[in-house]
This record gives C-alpha cells, structure tokens and sequence, in this order.
C-alpha cells in the first residue's frame, strides 16, 4: 500500500512537471539562413562619354574682299607710259621733290600723247594721278626728253609751267619755286631748283644766262624766266 502511494506521488510529480513544461512558451528556432541575395538586375551605369559632335562646321570665309581696284584705270587711262603702272608713275613723279613736300602733292602725268605737237602746238592737258593737299604739284618724266625730268612745283609755279605748254605768258606776280632733284629739263640741268619772281627780273640780270655751276637766268627776256639754281 505504501508502495503504491509513492508511485502515485512519482507520478503526480511527473504530470505537474509535463503540465509546467507545456505551459512554457516556446522560442522560436533563430532563422540563421542569410537573406536571399538581391538579384535583381542594376541597371548599369552609363559611363560612355557622349559621343563626340562630328556635324561638320561651316568654314570661317577668310578670303579677303578683293581690293578696290578701280584706283584708277579711268585716272591712268591714256598716261604717257601705258606699261608703267600708276604707283610708279606716283613714285617717279615724287622723285623729284624733298619728301615733305612731295608726300601730299598732288600727282600729275601726260596723256598717251605726250606733250602732242608742242611747242608748234599747245600741249594736251595733264592727267591727275593722285590728288593732293599742300599746294605742292609734282609731274612725271616729260615723255619727249631724253633724260629723266619729273618736277615738283608750288602753285605759282605750276601756273607757270602750264602757260608754257598752252603757249601763253605766264603770270606776272607772284613767287614761285619748282625742284627738279632728278636733274633733266631742256638743258640736261643737274639737279635743281627753279626760283620764279617777275617783280624782280630785274634784279636777275646780275646772273648771267649760260647754264653752269653758279646761279643763271633760264629764258631771259620772257614771261618765263627765271633763277636756275643747283642742288648738289
């Protein structure tokens, strides 16, 4: 009878144990597998450079506009030397003056005729090269001569000349002066200045008239003389 009382307490005991341990909640087991890997696809990066613009780009026009060249045929057209250009003629009619006066003279040249039939002839009007500003006129080599006579002359001076080609006096007032530092002329003259002062003819005549070294009288007795004087 004891004997059957502790085994009823053994299994008393055992029940409560099986009842405490069925009341025990339960931890879940720790999910240790790692998350799933994200597979989705990332989207690459663009990394290439755009591509390079290669549109073709119009080409800067750098030609130069063609030069003013009208400068003037009409200006040279009929000038004594039609294969001699008009910078030259400029040049050769500049020769014969100092530089400062020849810079801004007005430039003039012979027609394609020369000086025509002169002196049985009055000559043909001169042709303006280049216009000018200072008072000063300078004029090509004479056609006809045989040596190389561009003048430069002041504006009393040029009325002078130019009553000599249209065969008229020349004026009687007045001062006028003239180079010709290339030499030439109807004489062969080295080169020098002409000095034009018909109030003071008279005085001239203290010089002589025959072409030389000193100071001499150019067409004497006429409304064109005047003081030769040389300059080298």
């Amino acid at each position: 009878m004891r004997h059957v009382k502790g085994t009823h307490y053994v299994v008393a005991l055992l029940l409560i144990a099986l009842f405490l341990s069925a009341c025990q909640p339960q931890a879940e087991p720790a999910n240790t597998a790692p998350p799933p890997a994200d597979t989705a696809t990332v989207a690459p990066t663009d990394t290439a450079p755009p591509p390079a613009d290669t549109a073709t780009v119009a080409p800067t026009d750098t030609a130069l506009p063609p030069a003013d060249t009208a400068a003037s045929e009409e200006e040279i057209a009929g000038a004594q030397e039609t294969d001699v250009t008009l910078e030259e003629m400029i040049a050769n009619a500049m020769s014969a003056g100092p530089a400062p006066i020849a810079e801004n003279a007005t430039i003039l040249g012979y027609p394609e005729e020369g000086r025509g039939n002169w002196p049985d002839e009055p000559a043909p009007e001169l042709v303006e090269l280049r216009a000018g500003d200072n008072g000063w006129t300078c004029i090509v080599d004479i056609p006809d001569t045989p040596g190389n006579d561009p003048m430069c002359l002041n504006d009393t001076y040029l009325e002078v000349f130019l009553s000599s080609l249209a065969l008229t006096d020349a004026p009687d007032t007045g001062v006028g002066f003239g180079y010709m530092l290339q030499g030439g002329g109807p004489v062969g003259s080295p080169p020098h200045m002409m000095v034009f002062a018909p109030q003071s003819n008279a005085s001239f005549n203290a010089f002589g008239t025959e072409p030389g070294p000193m100071p001499w009288i150019m067409y004497p007795e006429t409304s064109q003389q005047h003081l030769m004087v040389l300059t080298y």
